[in-house]
Parts: structure tokens; C-alpha cells; sequence
């Protein structure tokens, strides 16, 4: 039967049907990568001396395709929800290029992590085309997109702060949270050393004991710079409960999570190294995993919370447009488009 003239059709809204395809591809990723971790870590013997096993396309289960596995898919959803989320704010605006830079992060990581698999890999898979006598040097061309993702996460936190309006004296209050990231990072850093006759064994768990000036260096950059980034991230977070009625809390939340993620994985990588101990697809690439998973859940949730605000914004415009028409003395259901009597 057809429906009245006067009854509107229902459109679909293409918004929703994007929404959806994000939403699969996040659950497709988020299976696909545990699934692949659990069978490189439950179901190999020893997945570290598999690294000299790779000879190519076969098999897909063997531990260097983990990193393309995160890299690849995470521009996907960082590029699509980067764009939709800064246009939907305004890229101009605060939220909207937090958003993008935020997207732009995981993208820079992600290229340095496709760099890092060919540095591995090309000299066993000759499609890939390097010498037989290369080796994954460290710092590398990886490193340019790794630490590529620190300003991009750095200026979509100060955005994030002028948008919840943290002020200096939000920073000195909470001044603690720097100071206790540092201390814990430093705490991994000190060299062996003696003080009062007492002596103080190394806890420079983070640096080979061969490790260039170079290397020590960009070691801790990527580690100091987690620090600063988590600190901002903790106290935005603090701030967030306040601003806007806390609509921006649980985006907020969700990138402070990642970050503190991100340094958990810097950490453990730098360790791993330092002793020898890394492979691919192990518990600190399985850490960077969930960094990016959950920063991108972040951009998604800042996408819902703007649109939540758009609703609320439209709800209030149609209130004071109901109360002026009855000031005006005009019917109110006739100015809401019903009936009257």
C-alpha cells in the first residue's frame, strides 16, 4: 500500500552508512590482529627464530606480516575519520584539527612501520629488491615516520587544550603529573653511578650498552617526548570533565588512553632491543597495536560527540524559536508546523 502524499519517505543518510563501514572495518581489524598475535605467540614454538624464516608472500601467518597488518589498515580509518571529523568541526576549528592531526600521527606512524617491514624483510623476499647484506639500522628512514607522529600529537593536544580552555593555572595545579612521568622515565635512564659511598646499580634498561650517541639520543626522544605528550594528555582530561558539560570527556579519555599506550610501547621496545629479546609481532608491536586502534576510537568518539552537540544546539535554537513566537502572540503548534483548534 502506498504511503500517503502528505507522510515524508524515509532517505538514507549516506553519514550512517560511513559510519557503519568504519565500524566493521575497526571489529574486522581488531579480530584479525588478535587472532594474528594470539597464533604468532600461542600457536609458534619460538616466533623469534622465525624472523630468518620469511621468503615471501607464504606463508601469511609468519611474524613479519604482523606489522604491515597494523600499519596498513590503521591509515584506513585515521584517514577517513581525520577528514570527516575536521570537516564536520571545520578543519579551522579547534576540534576539527585535532582531529586531522591526530589522523595524520597514526598515518606518519604507520608509513614508518611499512619502512621497518621492508628493512626486515627485502633481504629474504627478493620482490621487495635490497642487497642480501643490508641490516635494520637504527635510527633508520622509519624513524623519520615514527617520531613523525609526535609534533601531529603534539599540536592536536594543544588544540585539544584551547578547546577545553585549560588555563596555566589548570597546568601548575596539576603540576605533579609531569614531574611523576618524569621521574619514572628518568628512574629508566639512569646510568650506574655512587652517592654518599652508596652505590646505585644502572637502570638504563632502554640502551644497549653498543649504543651510539645517535642512538642513545632517539631513544630518548621517543621516550621523553611520550612523557610530555601523556602529561598534556592527563591533565586536558582533568580539564575535560568541566568544559562543554564534559561532552568532550570520553574523546578526550580515549586519547589519553592511547598515549599512555604509545609509551608503554616505546618502553618496552627500547627493553626488548636493548636486550636482544624483540621479534616481530611481539608484545610491544601487539602495545602499538592497541595505541593506534584506541587513538582512532578517540577521533571516532570526537566525530559523535560533535554531532551530539549539533543536536543539542538544534533542540535550544528551536526552543527560543517556540518562545519567541509566543511572544509574538502567533499559535506555538502552528510555529512547530501542527494544529490548532
Amino acid at each position: 500500500m502506498p504511503a500517503p502524499a502528505n507522510q515524508p519517505t524515509e532517505v538514507a543518510d549516506p553519514r550512517r552508512s560511513r559510519t557503519l563501514l568504519v565500524r566493521i572495518l575497526l571489529a574486522t581489524w581488531l579480530i584479525g590482529v588478535v587472532a594474528a598475535y594470539l597464533a604468532i605467540n600461542v600457536g609458534m614454538a619460538d616466533p623469534a627464530s622465525a624472523d630468518s624464516t620469511f621468503t615471501g608472500l607464504w606463508p601469511l601467518n609468519h611474524p613479519y606480516w604482523f606489522n604491515p597488518l597494523i600499519a596498513l589498515v590503521a591509515i584506513v580509518p585515521a584517514l577517513i575519520l581525520g577528514l570527516k571529523v575536521g570537516r564536520a568541526f571545520g578543519l579551522r576549528t579547534r576540534p576539527g584539527s585535532a582531529a586531522a592531526a591526530f589522523a595524520a600521527g597514526i598515518i606518519a606512524w604507520s608509513i614508518g612501520n611499512l619502512v621497518w617491514f621492508w628493512y626486515n624483510t627485502c633481504t629474504s623476499w627478493g620482490a621487495l629488491g635490497c642487497a642480501h647484506t643490508i641490516e635494520a639500522p637504527y635510527p633508520s628512514a622509519a624513524d623519520v615516520g615514527f617520531i613523525g607522529l609526535l609534533p601531529c600529537y603534539a599540536f592536536a593536544m594543544v588544540q585539544l587544550s584551547r578547546m577545553l580552555a585549560t588555563t596555566w593555572g589548570d597546568v601548575l595545579r596539576l603540576a605533579w603529573i609531569p614531574v611523576l612521568a618524569f621521574a619514572g622515565t628518568a628512574f629508566l635512564m639512569v646510568p650506574d653511578f655512587t652517592v654518599l659511598g652508596v652505590h646505585v646499580p644502572a637502570q638504563s634498561l632502554l640502551f644497549d650498552e653498543g649504543y651510539s650517541a645517535t642512538q642513545t639520543s632517539f631513544s630518548v626522544l621517543y621516550i621523553v617526548s611520550d612523557a610530555v605528550l601523556l602529561s598534556m594528555a592527563v591533565i586536558n582530561l582533568v580539564r575535560a570533565r568541566q568544559a562543554a558539560g564534559g561532552i568532550f570527556f570520553r574523546a578526550v579519555l580515549l586519547t589519553a588512553v592511547a598515549l599512555l599506550l604509545q609509551y608503554f610501547g616505546d618502553l618496552l621496545f627500547d627493553v626488548r632491543v636493548a636486550n636482544g629479546s624483540e621479534y616481530a609481532g611481539d608484545i610491544a608491536d601487539f602495545i602499538y597495536f592497541w595505541a593506534l586502534f584506541v587513538m582512532v576510537l578517540g577521533i571516532y568518539v570526537l566525530g559523535r560527540a560533535h554531532e551530539r552537540l549539533q543536536a543539542h544546539v538544534s533542540s535550544m535554537s528551536a526552543a527560543m524559536s517556540l518562545a519567541l513566537t509566543a511572544d509574538r502572540g502567533e499559535p506555538v503548534a502552528a510555529a512547530a508546523g501542527g494544529d490548532t483548534p
